[in-house]
């Protein structure tokens, strides 16, 4: 049986190598503000950024304390994103323009751009909204 089981979610590849695409994925979409990849990937990606926002909101939202919301926050970046600057970008920018916004969804947008030269994959933009 399939309950509650979505293909599209997953990438076909071993356990270790499809959370370190995952994470590259994550840390490039934040530091670049837009990346090119397939269909696939394009849709996992979307979907795990949408769910990471979407924790990062309402851990934020969880606690009174700024100073504790910030560090947990701060936690919970650290450990999905390999670079210092992508965590500083969402801590300092994307995550307070989005409470300010009261966003609790959407923070990703995808784009279909057209066939790769090489092996005519249909590409697809990711933007952060």
């Amino acid at each position: 049986m399939r309950h509650k089981y979505n293909k599209m979610k997953q990438l076909s590849t071993g356990v270790q190598k499809r959370q370190s695409v995952i994470r590259n994925l994550l840390t490039s979409l934040v530091e670049n503000g837009r990346i090119e990849t397939t269909p696939k990937r394009a849709k996992v990606a979307k979907y795990e950024m949408d769910r990471l926002f979407a924790k990062l909101v309402r851990m934020h939202n969880s606690y009174e304390d700024k100073k504790d919301s910030n560090r947990e926050v701060i936690r919970e970046v650290k450990s999905i994103f390999y670079t210092e600057t992508a965590g500083k970008k969402i801590v300092g920018e994307l995550l307070p323009k989005y409470l300010e916004e009261k966003r609790t969804s959407g923070f990703v947008r995808l784009y279909r751009t057209g066939i790769r030269q090489g092996d005519a994959v249909t590409k697809m933009l990711i933007e952060l909204v």
